[in-house]
Order: structure tokens, then C-alpha cells, then sequence
């Protein structure tokens, strides 16, 4: 009985053994303890819960498999690169959006003002909405001094060799400027939004409008105290360019036509004494070119002959001693018919003078004609003094027919 006991142990021991069991489907090494299961079975155990223990040692055995892959796992993988400012502009946006109508957004909106460095144009729209959420659509979309000489040397970048300040040197003079004019980053917000194109005319449009106000009430002011000469740069470069404000034209206007009342008499009794003593001329057709076309070239002319006329009266004294002594053409002849082609023909683009080309005609006939036929008269062959008065001819554009055949005959002689 004893032995059919035992073989009956053996043979339920072995059937356990075999049968299948999820261990070694989650981890085939599970196998490998088996062998002392069946060997532990042969022991007799008190009863035959005991020898059922060894059954659920495979489904032990799968933890530390588990834990075995650790060291096989991939590198861990990096940290995202912190957000782009366009990301950091998009989120803030966003934290605007996401407030209900109702409720304060004055703290989104100081997040939007820092974080706003450059718009992009698929923003655009977007910021336009939510500056509307804000306080003020300026201070939403205020730009930084960095940020406004950032785009500045990306649009227009400096000549290279060129002087131009270094980005830290515009960046303090813009913050300078900030701080004097304190609208001034707020009117250039919306020109961060534009193309490069469009960038600099935007940003002189919006300066133009910042100093638009001060140059109005200096103008004012010049008037009253008949002090003109401070504004007569300004409104030079306020009737120069063709978008500026009606407004700044019309007030230059009005401190021109004052100035040249208050001026005008003065200047006209120093015609017959020529010269400018009081410097008035400079500031005086400055301002006269706001005024219409007659009134600068009569200011134009008047000043030039105050200028000039004291040279082209020696000129013509000079010319006189030579045609009552037989000598040859004075040095004043070239040099001062100079002085009158350059403002009778300015290169400058300035308002030529109608008296500077009268007189020009009349000095230069003078020399080369009336003392040039003396002087062509004299000597035989192509001497210095002959060659001179063929080149003030040619130069200053003399009608000289009157010499006939002599004018020939020097010519003729002065090419071989």
C-alpha cells in the first residue's frame, strides 16, 4: 500500500509538472527552476496543498525578468528647446483671448507688451483683436528700444567701413529719445508689423508726427517775436518733402511771408553797396523757397546780386582801365563770369537767378568781345592772351560775330 501510495504521489506530481502554465509564455528562462519542482514533489509533504506550492513558483520567477530590462531601455530623450519669442508672442495672445469679456486683462496685456518683439504677419490680425481687448493699442503692441534698432539694422543695414554707431549707441539713443518723447515707441509699434520695404517710411512717417506738434509751436512762436532764422532749416525740409502735413506747410508759410516782410527792406538798401553784413540771405531764401515761384526767384536774385554785384562792378572797372591802356584781358574776366554761370546754371538743382544771366551776358561781351578784339588785334601767331579770349568765348557761350574775319583768322592760327 505503502509503494501504490508513492507511485500515486509521483504520478500527480509529474501531471502537475507537465501541464501548461502562463510563466513560460511571458518569459521562456521560467523553465529552469522546474527541475527542482519535480525533485521537491518526491519528498513526502503533510498533506497535498503542500505539494502545490511549487506550481506557482514560475509565475514568481517573470518579476525579476521585468526588472532585468531596465539597463536596456533607450537614452532618455532631450529637453525641448525653450519657446521662441514668436511662441512666447503667440502665447500671450492667447492668454488675452482666453479671458472672458468681462473680466480684468490688464495683467495679459502687460505680458503682451513684454513679450511683443516683432509681429508676425499671421498675427497680425489676431493682435489687432486683442489690442482692442487692451487699454491702449499702443501699449499692447509697444515695442522695445532693442527690438525697433534690431529691425532698423535688418532693413537697412550700416555701409560697411562706414561710421555709423554701434547697436548699443542706438539703443541708448533711442531710449533717450523715449524718455523726451514719450509717445514716440508707441507710434512705431504699428511699423514693427510692416516689411522691410515699408519699414523706414513708416518709421519717418511716425516721427514726423511726434515733432509735428513742437514745430508747430515754434513756428508760432518765431512769429511773434520776429525771430526767423532758427526755423528756416525746419521749414526747408518740411517744404522738401512731398508727404508732409498741410498743417506744418501752412505754418511755414505764414513765418516765410513774415520773415520776408520783416527782411526784405533791409536787404534792397544794400544794393548799391552789394554785400551782406547781417547774413540775412541765407536764412532768407531758405524760407523763400515755402513761398510760390515768382516771390523765390525774386529772393534768389536779390541776394545773389548782393553777393556778386560788388565782384561784377570791379570786373567791369577793370575792363575799362585795360580797353583805355591797351592791355590784355583782366583775371576778374573768367573769375567772376564764373561766379555768375554758377548761379545763372546751378548744378545744386537751387532756383537759378534771372539776374545772374543778365549779367553774365552783358560782362562776359564786355571782356570778350569789346576788349577781346584789342587784344586779338595785337601780335601776330596764337599767343597766350589770343588763346584766352577764344576759351572765354567757348565757355561762356559769347556771341562774338561781330569779330568776323579776325575770330576766324585767330582761331585758324591757334589749331595748328
Amino acid at each position: 500500500m505503502k509503494v501504490r501510495a508513492l507511485a500515486l504521489l509521483i504520478l500527480l506530481a509529474c501531471s502537475r509538472a507537465e501541464a501548461p502554465t502562463a510563466a513560460p509564455e511571458a518569459a521562456p528562462k521560467a523553465e529552469t527552476p522546474a527541475t527542482p519542482t519535480k525533485r521537491k514533489a518526491v519528498e513526502p509533504p503533510p498533506d497535498t496543498a503542500a505539494s502545490t506550492e511549487p506550481d506557482k513558483a514560475p509565475a514568481m520567477v517573470a518579476k525579476p525578468t521585468e526588472a532585468s530590462l531596465v539597463p536596456n531601455k533607450p537614452a532618455a530623450t532631450p529637453e525641448p528647446p525653450p519657446p521662441s519669442p514668436q511662441q512666447r508672442l503667440e502665447s500671450a495672445v492667447s492668454a488675452v483671448e482666453a479671458i472672458p469679456a468681462a473680466d480684468d486683462a490688464a495683467a495679459a496685456c502687460d505680458l503682451l507688451s513684454r513679450e511683443t518683439v516683432e509681429i508676425p504677419s499671421t498675427l497680425v490680425t489676431r493682435h489687432a483683436a486683442v489690442a482692442l481687448r487692451c487699454n491702449d493699442l499702443r501699449a499692447a503692441l509697444l515695442p522695445s528700444c532693442a527690438a525697433l534698432v534690431a529691425k532698423t539694422e535688418r532693413c537697412t543695414p550700416a555701409v560697411p567701413g562706414s561710421d555709423a554707431p554701434g547697436i548699443d549707441d542706438q539703443i541708448a539713443a533711442c531710449e533717450r529719445e523715449a524718455v523726451a518723447r514719450p509717445g514716440l515707441l508707441g507710434m512705431m509699434g504699428a511699423c514693427m508689423t510692416r516689411p522691410c520695404d515699408e519699414f523706414g517710411p513708416c518709421v519717418s512717417a511716425a516721427i514726423d508726427e511726434m515733432r509735428k506738434a513742437p514745430l508747430l509751436e515754434r513756428l508760432r512762436a518765431a512769429i511773434v517775436a520776429k525771430d526767423y532764422r532758427g526755423v528756416s532749416f525746419a521749414c526747408e525740409a518740411v517744404m522738401a518733402k512731398a508727404d508732409s502735413s498741410a498743417e506744418l506747410r501752412s505754418a511755414c508759410r505764414d513765418a516765410a511771408t513774415a520773415a520776408l516782410a520783416e527782411w526784405g527792406p533791409k536787404l534792397e538798401a544794400r544794393r548799391a553797396l552789394g554785400g551782406d553784413p547781417d547774413l540775412i540771405c541765407f536764412d532768407y531764401m531758405r524760407l523763400a523757397s515755402a513761398l510760390d515761384a515768382p516771390i523765390r526767384s525774386a529772393a534768389v536774385d536779390l541776394c545773389t546780386e548782393l553777393r556778386i554785384g560788388p565782384d561784377v562792378n570791379a570786373a567791369r572797372a577793370a575792363v575799362n582801365v585795360a580797353l583805355e591802356r591797351g592791355r590784355r584781358l583782366p583775371s576778374s574776366c573768367e573769375s567772376v563770369s564764373l561766379q555768375l554761370l554758377k548761379a545763372a546754371q546751378p548744378l545744386d538743382g537751387s532756383v537759378a537767378s534771372t539776374w545772374a544771366r543778365t549779367q553774365l551776358t552783358s560782362l562776359a561781351s564786355l571782356c570778350y568781345v569789346t576788349l577781346g578784339r584789342g587784344v586779338l588785334s595785337r601780335g601776330g601767331g596764337c599767343s597766350p592772351d589770343h588763346q584766352d579770349v577764344l576759351d572765354g568765348i567757348a565757355r561762356f557761350g559769347v556771341d562774338a560775330t561781330e569779330l568776323g574775319p579776325l575770330l576766324d583768322s585767330t582761331r585758324s592760327q591757334c589749331q595748328r
